[in-house]
């Protein structure tokens, strides 16, 4: 009898330990989380406060890119394919991991009305720091061939 005490003993613990993690996948609360960074943004974007649209990205991103390069990239997109007029999000996915090792990625596909060429922009946003942050600013459009 000590026996089948001390072996269900074992696997209840053991069976705490396996489920530390507790995934959420294309939760609509996540999805609101990211779109209020992507809307600010955006809404930097319009407003041309390009400073204002630093801090909504990463430090990994901003390694990679800096700000400087960052505002030239803005301002060329604008310059050749107009002003934003309207944002839509088109697709979304998120998944929050949360327990001991977590982790929150988000993938917000946009369609960009502006004045000359619509564009399809993806944000691919991460928690860093709490915070979330862009991670991922893909711009694709015809108006950069022609």
């Amino acid at each position: 009898m000590k026996y089948i005490t001390f072996l269900f003993l074992v696997l209840s613990i053991s069976s705490c330990t396996y489920n530390v993690n507790a995934i959420s996948k294309n939760n609509i609360e996540d999805k609101e989380d990211a779109e209020k960074i992507t809307n600010a943004l955006y809404e930097s974007i319009q407003n041309e406060d390009l400073e204002k649209a630093h801090v909504y990205f990463s430090k990994r991103f901003l390694e990679v890119t800096n700000k400087d390069e960052l505002d030239s990239i803005i301002i060329k997109t604008n310059n050749q394919l107009g002003k934003i007029i309207k944002v839509e999000l088109m697709e979304w996915k998120t998944e929050v991991k949360k327990g001991t090792s977590p982790l929150s990625d988000y993938a917000l596909t946009y369609k960009i009305g502006r004045e000359k060429y619509e564009s399809e922009e993806l944000i691919i946003l991460q928690k860093e720091n709490g915070e979330i942050k862009i991670l991922v600013y893909r711009v694709n459009s015809e108006g950069f061939i022609k």
